[in-house]
């Protein structure tokens, strides 16, 4: 029925035209949309109702545990990742969690993230007074080095306890900050025993570097300076700062070296 009625009206349309060619009659169809019909309009965009998802704040990814200043530049920070716990010594120019250092102070770290600057304070650890390992390059978890029984024994190469040695504090702090290639080749992995962190193992120690001259060998395993155990690298710069603010003259590392400890002792100049 549908049909007969759109034969009708094409029809009607037909005869109500005036009389004319084919092609007069093509263009009053064409006027009259009957076989041409106007294009659908496009489908409005749709809104996600979903809001896009913020980045994590800075300070819920890292922490900032240790600062090693120095004014004229070559200052090292140690940051932990929350996630996993980790340690590492950064400076600037080096990206952590995808935020990047640009500016080491005294007591704070600048971070690029997110196309911000974000600033982080230094964490504060109540830590005894101690010594410096300052000087520790970066290193990542790594297998522990087997542990040890301790037992006290003489120093052999470098300063025993009651024997100081003379050191320029501030010069040799310098001077292992700016030995990139020494950075590089010593080795500073955890010593584990019962699951818990009881010094840190150094290897790779050429003998013409500042630490093989104040004593330390392949090998060696520094427990404790000044009787604070280093458990982590934020541990070792919190002792590092405790030296540099108090003035401390007198310092003590123990190491232990061939399953034997013995101790170091330096005069702080």
């Amino acid at each position: 029925m549908r049909r007969l009625f759109a034969v009708a009206g094409v029809a009607a349309v037909l005869c109500s035209a005036p009389a004319g060619s084919a092609s007069d009659t093509s263009i009053i169809l064409k006027r009259r949309h009957i076989f041409s019909a106007e294009p659908p309009p496009p489908p409005a965009p749709v809104k996600s109702i979903l809001k896009p998802v913020a980045p994590a704040p800075l300070e819920s990814l890292i922490e900032v545990c240790g600062i090693v200043y120095f004014p004229s530049g070559g200052s090292r920070a140690v940051v932990r990742r929350v996630k996993t716990g980790e340690d590492a010594v950064y400076e600037e120019g080096d990206t952590v969690e995808r935020a990047e250092i640009v500016k080491i102070g005294p007591e704070t770290v600048t971070f690029r993230y997110e196309g911000k600057d974000v600033e982080l304070n230094l964490e504060r650890q109540v830590t005894p007074s101690g010594g410096s390992l300052g000087w520790m390059a970066p290193s990542s978890p790594s297998p522990a080095s087997p542990a040890v029984s301790v037992s006290s024994a003489p120093a052999s190469g470098g300063a025993a306890r009651g024997t100081p040695m003379a050191v320029r504090f501030r010069p040799t702090i310098e001077a292992l900050m700016a030995d990139k290639e020494l950075q590089r080749t010593v080795s500073v992995l955890p010593s584990i025993a019962d699951g818990k962190v009881q010094g840190f193992r150094v290897d790779n120690i050429p003998e013409n570097s500042i630490p093989y001259q104040y004593g330390l060998r392949n090998g060696d395993i520094i427990h404790r300076v000044n009787g604070v155990l280093i458990d982590s690298l934020a541990r070792g710069m919190a002792v590092y700062r405790e030296i540099e603010k108090s003035g401390t003259k007198t310092v003590t590392v123990d190491v232990i070296r061939g399953g034997q400890q013995i101790t170091l002792t330096y005069q702080l100049e």
